[in-house]
């Protein structure tokens, strides 16, 4: 070869080719951190978001039909009216709704509330500031509160008759 051939693979071809090669393998290093990081985190793909709202969240501890969402009681829903908010889900928290002393709005009525069989009474404010349980809105025969960003409702348990 001529010293002006092996110039020019010195100067272009071998850099090239090493440049290219490299490249390669930092493909190879980057698709199997890649392959390694998908083996560890699932994948969840939704059709829409609807399906996402049917998964149970961690902050959601009750249970409501199939056909309702998670969202639909979220405390930033303002589409809710007074008849809708009836049938919140029932709530799985340790107090019961010992009364109720209705005046027909949430800051002239009161609500008993009973846990570990101490009674208190509130009223449209906070009960428990570190689980973040406030009163709602006060009915007759129920209440509506936010825990966890969601709205639940307490019913007054009626003796069988």
């Amino acid at each position: 070869m001529s010293s002006k051939t092996v110039e020019f693979l010195q100067r272009f071809i071998y850099p090239a080719v090493l440049i290219f090669l490299f490249t390669g393998w930092l493909c190879f290093i980057f698709n199997e951190i890649r392959e390694w990081h998908d083996g560890m985190v699932p994948e969840f793909e939704f059709a829409n978001a609807s399906e996402f709202d049917k998964l149970p969240h961690k902050s959601a501890i009750f249970t409501i039909n199939s056909t309702e969402t998670y969202s639909e009681w979220f405390v930033g829903n303002t589409a809710l009216s007074e008849e809708k908010m009836k049938n919140a889900p029932l709530s799985k928290l340790n107090i019961r709704l010992a009364g109720i002393v209705s005046h027909g709005d949430c800051i002239s009525s009161l609500a008993i509330l009973e846990q570990e069989q101490k009674q208190q009474s509130y009223g449209c404010e906070v009960i428990d500031a570190k689980q973040g349980i406030k009163i709602e809105m006060i009915f007759p025969d129920m209440i509506i509160i936010s825990h966890g960003g969601y709205y639940e409702s307490l019913r007054i348990d009626l003796p069988a008759a």
